[in-house]
């Protein structure tokens, strides 16, 4: 029996050696091979950009010629200003670009952007975003002074604030097209961060404190929870009785009627989550949905889904903690537009704006 006893207690002791070891060298090389999981470094629009605003929907303003700059903490694309930093400038009329004057030149078509922060150009310099890409592809074509590109987006407006400041402050400026940018969060889906950046405790569990294995592993865990639930939740949200949804097409109705009464053509560009683009996406089906509904209102549409083939996302972000797409997203966005308007005649004969029949 002691010989016995003796063989399973050595069995036993070798075992956990074994697993020791392993743990070890998984450690030592989650070390070697695995940055430190670190609270997210969360970086926003300067707030002396911003001021509240009366209009109604509308979460905020930008402040007539304002500038900030915001600071990313590191620049591993070697893009950004010393320091990780970015510059925004807000011109006289209170959006990003350019100075310009109300009124239009004459025989000039002006063409507006609404949208959230993905229009905008979070994270991107003024001279890179797309519709910066529109313009000079424009100029290029037609002549330096034949066609004026206004961007009117702003972080964090859902579809009704965008059209609320379509109504209020855009169509003041006398457009000759709207183009409206979707991203599937505009219907007041939840936001992307739980899913690729979940921030980390203020007092970590001892685990993530004394062990870079149990931190990478649990936070992949985290990741791979809140995706899941980011992806049921936008899924759920393009239903036709969701209320969320219901409001964003109220909203896409609304632009399209006012654009309309003024003889102003309407656009509206899908911009995909930069995830998973070419193996898997899994909010192919919400584009489709989102494409059909604005066909339904009569509204031109240009999901840019099929023109990230061949991306699979993480190469397309500002920085690793900041999911907004970087200059090379919005070459490819600002190109595929163009083409877009070009294809369907918009942009054929600058003395007359009209759609053909493709759509």
């Amino acid at each position: 029996m002691r010989s016995g006893s003796s063989q399973w207690i050595l069995s036993l002791s070798l075992a956990l050696a074994a697993l020791v070891l392993t743990l070890g060298a998984a450690e030592l090389g989650a070390r070697l091979l695995t940055e430190p999981v670190r609270r997210v470094n969360q970086t926003w629009i300067p707030r002396n950009l911003v001021q509240p605003s009366r209009i109604e929907h509308v979460p905020y303003l930008f402040v007539p010629g304002a500038s900030g700059q915001q600071v990313f903490g590191s620049d591993p694309r070697g893009y950004f200003d010393p320091g990780g930093r970015l510059t925004y400038r807000i011109n006289s009329l209170g959006f990003r670009g350019a100075e310009t004057t109300r009124e239009k030149f004459a025989g000039t078509v002006r063409i507006i952007g609404i949208g959230d922060s993905f229009l905008f150009g979070e994270g991107v310099r003024e001279r890179d975003t797309l519709l910066a890409v529109l313009q000079r592809r424009l100029d290029e074509n037609y002549g330096p002074t034949s066609f004026e590109v206004l961007n009117l987006g702003a972080g964090g407006y859902d579809t009704r604030a965008e059209v609320a400041l379509l109504a209020k402050r855009g169509m003041s400026l006398d457009p000759d097209l709207v183009v409206i940018c979707f991203f599937l969060n505009d219907a007041n889906g939840p936001t992307t961060l739980p899913a690729f950046n979940p921030p980390v405790p203020n007092q970590p569990s001892w685990w993530r404190r004394h062990s870079r294995l149990a931190s990478f592993l649990i936070d992949r865990f985290e990741r791979k929870r809140a995706m899941e639930h980011l992806i049921s939740s936008y899924r759920a949200n393009f239903r036709d009785d969701d209320p969320r949804w219901i409001s964003a097409r109220n909203a896409l109705k609304s632009a399209r009627d006012i654009t309309a009464s003024r003889d102003v053509e309407l656009v509206l560009m899908i911009f995909p989550m930069l995830w998973h683009l070419s193996d898997g996406y899994p909010f192919e089906a919400v584009h489709e949905f989102v494409a059909a509904a604005a066909r339904e209102l009569q509204i031109p549409v240009l999901d840019l889904l099929p023109e990230f083939r061949g991306y699979d996302g993480p190469e397309l972000w500002v920085h690793p903690n900041n999911q907004h797409p970087n200059e090379i997203a919005h070459d490819v966005a600002g190109r595929a537009l163009y083409a877009f308007l070009r294809d369907n005649q918009l942009i054929e004969r600058p003395d007359a704006i009209q759609f053909g029949d493709s759509m």
